[in-house]
């Protein structure tokens, strides 16, 4: 087994959190993205909701060893795409991560992650739910894509706050474009907001644009909240 999965793990367990039994979640018992029924079939025998409670981090890692990360063959895939792709499978499920394994073919690691975010992104913003849950979404995506940059550079001899410093401002140049184009778009609109002001655009509105005429403007908003906010994650992973 690659470094990679014992490295990635407190990464994956911040988004997929606690212990949490609520009444509405057909998951029923949680603990570190684990459900009951998961461990139930993990350990072949009766679990309660205390085990569940109880669930270690390192059994919880086997679990998503076996189920995940063996499941998308990700020894076999290079470092940075490996943790994109497995937490995928953990978010989204091992078939779309197999799906988007050719997003990996003929491109440096580095690009490969890159390209997975994005797509991870737009298959986000498709889905009805994204109004409401958009936000959570995407800061895991950006957390996810910040941290797997770094892990791709390290493991190419980069320097990872230049490399994650570099692509911040990137980010930030691709927003402001964005914000721009928007500007322009927008009908009434006379100069374009500052990059700032726009990452506070609300995700329910961000999530509703869909009517024709604002089908463009809708998607260079998104374009640039989504490039600020990805700005953020680098900054802030470039100083761990």
């Amino acid at each position: 087994m690659r470094a990679t999965l014992p490295a990635f793990m407190p990464e994956l367990f911040k988004h997929e959190g606690g212990y949490v039994d609520h009444p509405r979640d057909p998951g029923g018992a949680t603990n570190l993205g684990i459900t009951i029924e998961t461990l139930r079939a993990w350990r072949k025998a009766p679990v309660s909701k205390a085990d569940v409670k109880a669930l270690s981090k390192a059994e919880a890692t086997e679990i998503y060893r076996e189920r995940y990360w063996n499941a998308i063959r990700a020894d076999h895939i290079p470092a940075g795409p490996d943790a994109m792709l497995f937490d995928v499978a953990v978010n989204s499920g091992v078939g779309r991560a197999r799906q988007w394994h050719p997003l990996v073919a003929d491109r440096n690691p580095v690009d490969a992650v890159k390209a997975i975010g994005a797509r991870r992104r737009a298959f986000f913003r498709s889905l009805p739910a994204f109004a409401v849950f958009g936000k959570g979404w995407m800061r895991r995506v950006n957390s996810v894509e910040a941290w797997s940059l770094a892990w791709a550079v390290r493991h190419q001899g980069g320097s990872v706050p230049v490399a994650l410093r570099t692509e911040a401002v990137q980010a930030k140049r691709q927003a402001q474009a964005a914000t721009g184009g928007a500007a322009a778009t927008g009908s009434g609109m006379v100069a374009a907001p500052q990059v700032e002001a726009v990452s506070q655009i609300d995700w329910l509105v961000l999530g509703a644009v869909g009517a024709p005429f604002a089908l463009l403007f809708g998607f260079l908003i998104f374009q640039a909240v989504m490039q600020a906010h990805r700005a953020k994650a680098m900054l802030e992973a470039a100083d761990v």
